[in-house]
């Protein structure tokens, strides 16, 4: 059985050998990335089609193992999105979503930079515009005080796929709604 788990105070592990094994690393990072954060892991995901490749949204970045964790690579083109792996909405929601039909296809749900997709394993993003960002919450000051849920993504596989794609997938954007894609991501409705 193929698990992960992330934690909201510092890391995520992987199950393997019969116990939990931790993720975030002084060697599995990338050497200039290995300086300890205190912070936690937004989410980890196994590629459903390839056990060997995990995502993991983790110090505001995004990185991709072709090893089970052993080892991880920044993004570099997924930038930095802001994530609180300890905010209020830490258990509710899924940010990183790979296609279980194809394993470079990823979507990550960011809190203030809206859905971003992936169709080449990470090397570059979109932004998908039709989605828009979860809503956050301001006091009469204007000042921030919940950032809300963001944005979840869910594959649904019974629509089948086409062009290696899933065809149905839904995001959540949080306070705004639910839409729906019915041909791999091209085209979103709400």
């Amino acid at each position: 059985v193929e698990r992960v788990v992330r934690t909201d105070t510092y890391g995520g592990y992987i199950w393997a050998n019969n116990k939990w094994n931790q993720l975030v690393t002084a060697t599995s990072l990338p050497v200039g990335e290995r300086v300890p954060t205190g912070r936690g892991v937004t989410d980890v995901v196994i590629a459903p089609s390839n056990s060997q490749l995990l995502y993991m949204y983790f110090n505001d970045r995004i990185y991709r193992s072709t090893n089970r964790g052993a080892n991880w690579v920044r993004s570099a083109a997924f930038g930095e999105s802001a994530a609180n792996a300890n905010d209020n909405y830490r258990t509710g929601s899924f940010k990183i979503a790979v296609d279980p039909s194809n394993a470079d296809v990823v979507y990550v749900g960011t809190r203030d930079d809206g859905l971003r997709r992936s169709l080449d394993g990470g090397a570059s993003w979109t932004t998908i515009s039709a989605i828009p960002v979860g809503l956050h919450s301001y006091n009469a000051q204007g000042n921030l005080t919940d950032t809300g849920g963001g944005i979840s993504v869910f594959f649904d596989r019974s629509g089948g796929t086409a062009a290696g794609r899933t065809n149905v997938i839904y995001a959540s954007s949080w306070k705004n709604g639910i839409w729906r894609s019915s041909d791999g991501g091209s085209t979103w409705a709400r």
